[in-house]
């Protein structure tokens, strides 16, 4: 039986993240008849060859967009849902835990069994953002999570029908790394933060890299709504590259070539340790800090707020300095990622068999 599935999450948004994610989880589950909500149906539709639509409405924009029927339809229809992965439940933009919120409120209105898969969970720092997410949670079949930052957030709500799995994206096939090429890579986001003198910090470093003979790659992950372009350019000298790549695969590539590299956004740090390139995490969020922790390089983590032009060219001493012995730790722990990522399969195809079994 070909099982229908609507799965939900921040797909069609030009997110290099998420958009690997949406990959991975359509490819390990080919048996499935997959609905995703997307914002940008058409492309979503025409890259994976599946049905999508938009994800239900939620704000003047997207009612007055008109597409509500279609999405309805396709979750009254389904056999079940699936939301994620991702950090789709974070208060750190409060109207992300609204929206995916009420997605899983309909999800349930048509009584249909929900499947996180591989989602973050927080941080929660408003009341407001505890109550939804403890709901949500606490209705949903079962929960998979990528660290154990959100299996703590689950416990403490009381939830037990979840499990610690890893990122779908660790399942993309890994890349050795070049002969280094004397390159240095850097992902930045736009954040809601006071701290903002790490911007000069960075434009700092950036020249004195150029200064040593490096070439200085500027990733740009994500080009509609938060446009990261528009935080690498305040960094950007006439010497350094800003680049797009145009899939999870092309940045990879790039990265091979790198001798290190530095991020904020957690595919791309995701994407360093695939390509088994060390790599210096700028903190920003409780998911970077997680992975940098299951990866053991906490050591090689740069809170915000704590960077200044020489506490970063210590980092980076100190990263080139250890290399062979990074590219060896991260080698192991890449493999020890893709194992618990697989979790995700085998355990969303026993979810399945249930359904199966109740038919």
């Amino acid at each position: 039986m070909n099982l229908k599935a609507v799965i939900i999450g921040n797909y069609g948004a030009t997110n290099l993240g998420d958009e690997a994610i949406l990959e991975n989880i359509l490819s390990a589950h080919p048996d499935l008849s997959f609905t995703v909500f997307s914002n940008n149906p058409a492309e979503t539709q025409s890259k994976y060859k599946v049905k999508s639509t938009y994800p239900l409405p939620f704000g003047l924009r997207s009612i007055l967009r008109g597409k509500t029927t279609k999405s309805l339809e396709a979750l009254n229809k389904c056999d079940f849902v699936i939301i994620g992965g991702g950090g789709l439940f974070t208060d750190e933009k409060i109207r992300a835990i609204l929206l995916w919120g009420w997605h899983f409120f309909w999800a349930k209105h048509y009584k249909k069994p929900v499947f996180f898969y591989a989602n973050s969970i927080g941080p929660l720092n408003s009341k407001i953002g505890r109550w939804i997410t403890k709901k949500v949670f606490q209705k949903a079949n079962f929960i998979t999570v990528r660290d154990s930052a959100s299996a703590a957030v689950l416990e403490k709500f009381g939830v037990k029908n979840f499990a610690i799995t890893a990122d779908p994206v660790f399942l993309t096939a890994t890349l050795k790394s070049q002969t280094p090429k004397k390159k240095v890579a850097i992902s930045l986001r736009n954040w809601i933060t006071n701290e903002k003198n790490y911007i000069a910090s960075l434009k700092e470093t950036v020249v004195d890299l150029e200064k040593n003979g490096y070439q200085v790659l500027l990733i740009n992950m994500q080009t509609f709504q938060d446009n990261d372009r528009n935080v690498l350019n305040q960094i950007s000298s006439e010497k350094s590259l800003m680049i797009t790549p145009r899939t999870f695969t092309e940045l990879l590539k790039l990265l091979s070539e790198c001798n290190f590299t530095i991020g904020m956004r957690l595919h791309f740090l995701i994407a360093s340790a695939l390509a088994n390139i060390p790599f210096i995490t700028l903190s920003y969020s409780q998911k970077t800090d997680s992975l940098a922790k299951k990866l053991q390089m906490e050591k090689y983590l740069l809170p915000l707020a704590q960077i200044k032009k020489a506490k970063l060219e210590k980092y980076i001493q100190k990263i080139s300095a250890e290399e062979n012995q990074i590219k060896e730790s991260l080698a192991k722990k890449v493999q020890e990622e893709k194992q618990q990522a697989q979790k995700n399969i085998t355990i969303l195809k026993k979810f399945i068999a249930k359904i199966l079994s109740k038919s």
